[in-house]
């Protein structure tokens, strides 16, 4: 964890120039852009890279694609986080919930392939899946070290109060009963499925989060959900086009895939209206009766 502290931060100090935001606030934010730029453009050419020399444009890399663009998601938040020296606005037990969404899945696609999309096992860019899922966990942990013990005193507690606990039950209940069996393993079948299930709720403490403290947006926080929402978008497509392989009918299990992403995006429909808005005018607002 401290070694990633240390690069970030470094990269920090070199984009962002740090060192000189209580004397230009104006640079500050025009390095922290700067910054978000490098990182995309980095992470675009590699994905490229990737589709065009190794994923031989299959359509399973919809899901090595979806990956990525979570692990950007979380790369962003923690430049935010290292950037602005605060935790201010984010929500950590929507990292607590991604932390088990991670670890579940990884659990899921490590000790067997069943979940694996079919470019990560037939082509060069073997384990690219798995370690995306990986970086996406360091980061995460790397996130709640910051927000519960570097930087806990900008941790806004008193608004972080969704009770995802109780949710979490009926999460393993439901992957318990319904799972495919791709990797003809209950044990990691069910992980999987733990992790398809808790992504459901997982942005809902950020969501109500932000409603009390009153609903504006940092800038770096809106471009993680968007992050997220893309990579949400890819798996969706993914197992839309694949789901009906999954298990005979009526296929229940295929159909849950589906419907849990259709809800994480229909749960961001008015976020990313707000991100569009807050793009022309400068500043994301959203009116507290839209949450």
């Amino acid at each position: 964890m401290a070694a990633i502290a240390r690069g970030i931060d470094s990269f920090c100090t070199v984009f962002l120039a740090r060192n000189d935001v209580s004397n230009n606030n104006n640079a500050f934010k025009h390095g922290q852009t700067a910054s978000v730029f490098v990182v995309c453009g980095l992470l675009v050419t590699c994905a490229l890279v990737l589709y065009t020399k190794f994923l031989e444009a299959d359509f399973s890399a919809m899901l090595t694609l979806g990956s990525g663009a979570q692990c950007l998601g979380f790369l962003l938040l923690t430049l935010k986080v290292r950037a602005q020296q605060s935790a201010e606005g984010i929500s950590s037990r929507m990292l607590q919930l991604y932390s088990l969404v991670l670890a579940a899945r990884l659990v899921g696609t490590t000790f067997a392939t069943g979940y694996i999309p079919l470019d990560a096992k037939d082509t060069n860019s073997d384990n690219f899946y798995q370690i995306s899922d990986a970086i996406s966990l360091l980061l995460v942990l790397q996130l709640l070290y910051c927000v519960h013990i570097t930087h806990n005193k900008t941790y806004q507690a008193e608004k972080d109060t969704f009770e995802h606990t109780s949710l979490l039950l009926p999460c393993v209940a439901l992957a318990v009963c319904i799972h495919a069996n791709l990797n003809e393993s209950a044990i990691l079948d069910t992980a999987w499925y733990l992790s398809l299930n808790i992504d459901a709720i997982a942005m809902l403490p950020q969501i109500i989060m932000t409603t009390k403290i009153g609903g504006y947006v940092d800038s770096m926080l809106a471009r993680f959900v968007v992050c997220l929402v893309a990579s949400r978008a890819c798996f969706l497509a993914f197992w839309f086009y694949g789901y009906a392989e999954l298990t005979a009918a009526p296929n229940v299990a295929g159909k849950e895939i589906v419907a849990v992403y259709v809800i994480q995006l229909l749960l961001a429909a008015d976020f990313l209206v707000y991100y569009l808005k807050g793009l022309v005018t400068g500043r994301m607002e959203i009116p507290a009766e839209d949450l």
